[in-house]
C-alpha cells in the first residue's frame, strides 16, 4: 500500500477517533451519581393515593447510581435510569406493563416533596407525597416494613456458588456492608429454602 494512502487512512482514523471523543465528551449530561449528591432530599418514604386500593407507602432511594423504589409488601426493588436531559425525571421500561415515567415536583416552598408516576399504556396517572425521611438509625432490619429498602441501601449484595468437600457448589448469597469505616462481624445463616430480601 503507497505511504500516501496509509497516511491518509491514519489521519482519518484519528480525526474519526477525535470527533466520537469529543460528541461523547461535550454533551454528557449529569451523571446519575451527580443527581444523587445534589438532591439527596428526595429519598424517604412516600404515600401514593391507589385508585381502589386506597394509600401505598413507597421507599424511594438512590443505589449504585440509579434511583430505587420498593412498595409496601415487595420483595425487589424497580430501578428507574435517568431521562436524558432531564435532571429529576426518571423512566423504567417493562415489557408486560409498557413505560412508566417517574418525574419529581416541587411543593409551595420549592422543595421536592412529590413524584407523579404516569404510564400511558395501563392508564396510570398518580402522585406521591413524601411522608417522612429514613431513619435508618431506629429501623429494625427484622421488620419486614422497616427491611424493604435498608439492605439496599447500606449493604453490597453478591451471589455466588460456593463448592463443598463432596463437590456439591450451593448457592449463596453475601452481604457485605457498605460503611467500611469499622470492623463488622460475620453472620452465616444457612437454610435449604429461600430466602428474603
Amino acid at each position: 500500500m503507497p505511504v500516501k494512502v496509509r497516511l491518509f487512512f491514519g489521519r482519518f482514523a484519528i480525526i474519526l477517533f477525535a470527533l466520537i471523543f469529543l460528541q461523547n465528551s461535550a454533551f454528557l449530561e449529569v451523571a446519575p451519581e451527580g443527581i444523587a449528591k445534589k438532591h439527596p432530599e428526595i429519598q424517604g418514604i412516600y404515600e401514593m393515593q391507589v385508585p381502589g386500593q386506597g394509600p401505598l407507602l413507597i421507599q424511594v432511594y438512590f443505589k449504585d447510581g440509579a434511583l430505587r423504589t420498593v412498595e409496601a409488601g415487595d420483595a425487589e426493588s424497580t430501578k428507574f435510569d435517568p431521562v436524558e436531559g432531564r435532571e429529576l425525571q426518571f423512566v423504567k421500561v417493562s415489557p408486560e406493563k409498557g413505560t412508566f415515567l417517574l418525574e419529581f415536583l416541587k411543593d409551595e416552598q420549592g422543595r421536592f416533596t412529590r413524584f407523579r408516576t404516569v404510564n400511558e399504556k395501563i392508564k396510570m396517572d398518580l402522585t406521591g407525597v413524601k411522608k417522612a425521611d429514613f431513619d435508618d438509625a431506629k429501623a429494625d432490619p427484622a421488620s419486614p416494613s422497616d427491611r424493604q429498602g435498608y439492605f439496599e441501601r447500606h449493604y453490597r449484595k453478591a451471589e455466588h456458588r460456593i463448592p463443598m468437600r463432596d463437590g456439591v457448589r450451593l448457592f449463596t448469597q453475601i452481604f457485605s456492608p457498605l460503611d467500611a469505616s469499622e470492623p463488622h462481624p460475620i453472620l452465616l445463616f444457612r437454610t435449604p429454602y429461600g430466602i428474603g430480601p
